[in-house]
C-alpha cells in the first residue's frame, strides 16, 4: 500500500449501490416517459376507435350548399339591412320568422358602438333574437362582423349555458359526454373584425344556404372563446 491513499472496493450488488458512472436518475425519467407516452397513445386510440361519438362532425340533419366569404362596406350594408321579402319581424317577442323559401337573413356582429354591451349577435335592429325557419326549405345565412374582434357564427343541437370553449360541453366535439351534441360552422370557421376604421369601412362577412331535414330546435352562437359563455347565441326553431 502506498502512503496517502486507499484501496477501495464497490460491491455493485450491495442494496442501495450501483456501479459509478451509470446514474439511477436519467434511467428512471426514461422509463417514466415511456410509459406516459404509451399511456396516452393507449387512450387516444381508444378516444377514436372506442368512442367516435366525441368528434361529431357537423350536423347531419342540415345540409350546407354554396358557402362564400366575401366584404361588404357601409353603403352596401345600409341596403341590405332591411327586412326582406319573405322574413317578419316582432319586436316585442324578439323573434324573427322566414316564410318564403331562399329569403336572406342577415345577422351581425354587432358594431362596438351599438348601445348594447359586450359580445353578442344583431339581426334587423333585434339582439339575439329567436328565429324560426321551415323545414325542407333553403334559408340564405349572411353574417357579416361589424365588430373589432374575430367571430365565429355557427349552429349546435347544445342548449346553453356554454362554458368558455361552447364544444367542450355537453357531448361536444372536445366533450366527455355521449356526443350527442352536433356543431356546424355556417360557411367560414372564423371572421375577422375591423383592423382600422375610416369613412366607410369594410367588413368581412361568411355566407351559406341552410336546408334543415325536418324540425327541431337549434342554436346559434359564436364558438371564440368565452363569447358565447357571456351571451353571444340565440334559438333557431326550423318548423315543421
Amino acid at each position: 500500500m502506498t502512503a496517502g491513499t486507499e484501496n477501495v472496493t464497490i460491491d455493485s450488488s450491495a442494496p442501495g449501490r450501483h456501479p459509478p458512472g451509470r446514474p439511477l436518475g436519467p434511467v428512471v425519467v426514461v422509463l417514466v416517459v415511456a410509459i406516459l407516452v404509451g399511456l396516452a397513445g393507449i387512450a387516444f386510440a381508444y378516444m377514436i376507435v372506442e368512442k367516435p361519438a366525441l368528434a361529431p362532425a357537423g350536423c347531419s340533419s342540415v345540409a350546407q350548399h354554396d358557402p362564400t366569404v366575401s366584404t361588404i362596406n357601409n353603403q352596401t350594408f345600409t341596403e341590405e339591412n332591411s327586412l326582406p321579402p319573405g322574413v317578419s319581424e316582432t319586436p316585442a317577442m324578439n323573434s324573427i320568422t322566414v316564410t318564403a323559401p331562399g329569403a336572406t337573413l342577415l345577422v351581425e356582429g354587432a358594431p362596438v358602438w351599438y348601445p348594447h354591451s359586450g359580445n353578442y349577435f344583431l339581426s334587423y335592429g333585434l339582439v339575439n333574437p329567436q328565429v324560426s325557419v321551415p323545414s325542407g326549405e333553403p334559408v340564405r345565412f349572411e353574417f357579416i362582423n361589424m365588430d373589432n374582434e374575430s367571430h365565429d357564427f355557427a349552429l349546435t343541437t347544445q342548449p346553453p349555458p356554454y362554458p368558455y370553449m361552447p364544444m367542450m360541453s355537453g357531448g361536444g366535439m372536445m366533450g366527455m359526454g355521449d356526443g350527442s351534441g352536433c356543431w356546424l360552422s355556417v360557411g367560414s370557421m372564423m371572421v375577422d373584425g375591423m383592423t382600422a376604421t375610416s369613412a366607410n369601412p369594410v367588413y368581412e362577412t361568411t355566407a351559406a344556404t341552410l336546408s334543415f331535414a325536418g324540425p327541431g330546435t337549434f342554436w346559434y352562437l359564436c364558438m371564440m372563446p368565452g363569447h358565447a359563455q357571456s351571451g353571444m347565441y340565440g334559438q333557431l326553431t326550423v318548423r315543421g
